[in-house]
């Protein structure tokens, strides 16, 4: 009994170690913020976000952000391939999120910051 448990357990763990890698990368997806690092006496800044998930078989996708302990929120929906530019409110651990329309994770990137000195 005690192996048979024991050997659920690590199925569910190498399920959820499965699951987790297709989550968050099923295709070479690209996702990149510039900046991604300024200084803290520079926020909140404007960031450039440029994507492309021509890779895969999805019609659109969608970008959510959201600030450090704040709920992310709709961004842009577009194409599979696209830029946009947001306004001066990005902050230490802002996050861009790449998703499908049905919500599956593709990538994601975070703002940092380093002290101004």
């Amino acid at each position: 009994m005690r192996t048979r448990r024991k050997a659920l357990a690590f199925t569910l763990m190498v399920v959820a170690a499965g699951a987790a890698k297709l989550q968050l990368d099923p295709a070479p997806v690209k996702l990149s913020m510039q900046p991604e690092r300024v200084r803290t006496c520079e926020t909140p800044v404007a960031t450039v976000v440029e994507w492309d998930a021509s890779a895969i078989r999805v019609g659109s996708v969608k970008l959510e952000v959201n600030n450090l302990g704040r709920p992310p929120k709709l961004w842009v929906q577009a194409g599979r391939r696209g830029s946009a530019e947001t306004g001066a409110w990005a902050h230490d651990g802002y996050t861009v999120t790449l998703k499908t329309p049905d919500g599956r994770v593709l990538a994601r990137r975070t703002l940092t910051t380093e002290p101004c000195g």
